[in-house]
């Protein structure tokens, strides 16, 4: 079975009618995340393996991105440099030397692969993948301009490029909102959350007085119908009281005038 992109089986056993199963898969997710890097400099924010260059001799205003390696790119990295040459014409066309990999041309959202060896159509702006490494060139060529991506043999400087990739995911829609079918990004995600919280939060505070309230209500209107009132009855009490110590009263007064009767009758 597989819902909302969580997928389970049942492993053994049988099940019988009413039988209840909770599944809970994120509930301990958190406790698992910790920071495990303390050292900055062990932080992999430069890009130093490849980089790329425009040939000064070139007559238009193209010029070309720095290159960013996939996760594939480290099993086979490149082991020369990969020129690109412009060929002008309608469409106007991409040389690659050497030409041994497809290339894959991405440009709003569509994505066209031409094979090993092929002439590929030019578009300013277009991401170009090749051999796990990615690259745009933007701007207008001319006939015969040539681009370059060669990979470095040595450590060289970092030029911070995976650090800014990483900080631009801070804007980018990557987590879906709550409530709708957009995507926003998890900076607003999280302050959604906090929102959400903080409103949660308030309104439980505001119905658990409103109904705290009610209930007080509630135990007065019962209280004036069947409760005791101490006042009440200690004056009942003592109402009682005298009405009884009047009664006896009368029983002894009527005792003495009976005796008195039977003394005149004698």
């Amino acid at each position: 079975q597989t819902l909302d992109g969580l997928s389970f089986s049942q492993a053994s056993g049988t099940m019988n009618a009413g039988d209840d199963f909770v599944i809970r898969p994120t509930q301990n997710a958190a406790t698992g995340i910790k920071l495990t890097i303390t050292d900055a400099s062990k932080l992999a924010v430069g890009g130093p393996a490849l980089s790329s260059a425009t040939y000064i001799t070139n007559t238009g205003t193209a010029t070309i991105s720095s290159p960013t390696a996939a996760s594939s790119y480290s099993s086979s990295p490149m082991v020369g440099a990969l020129g690109l040459t412009y060929n002008s014409g309608v469409p106007g066309t991409l040389t690659l030397a050497p030409s041994s990999q497809p290339v894959t041309v991405t440009s709003g959202g569509t994505s066209t692969t031409f094979p090993a060896g092929a002439a590929v159509t030019y578009t300013s702006g277009a991401t170009i993948t090749v051999g796990g490494l990615s690259f745009a060139i933007s701007g207008t060529p001319t006939d015969g301009d040539q681009f370059i991506i060669t990979p470095n043999i040595t450590n060289g400087p970092g030029d911070n490029r995976n650090g800014l990739l990483l900080a631009g995911l801070q804007g980018q829609s990557t987590v879906q909102s709550t409530g709708s079918n957009s995507k926003i990004s998890y900076s607003s995600a999280f302050s959604q959350l906090v929102n959400n919280v903080g409103n949660k939060t308030r309104e439980l505070k505001v119905t658990g007085a409103a109904e705290a309230k009610v209930l007080e209500q509630a135990t007065a209107a019962v209280q004036s119908e069947s409760g005791v009132n101490l006042d009440e009855e200690a004056t009942n009490l003592l109402r009682y009281q005298q009405a009884y110590q009047a009664a006896g009263k009368m029983m002894q007064i009527a005792s003495q005038l009976f005796d008195v009767l039977l003394q005149l009758g004698r």
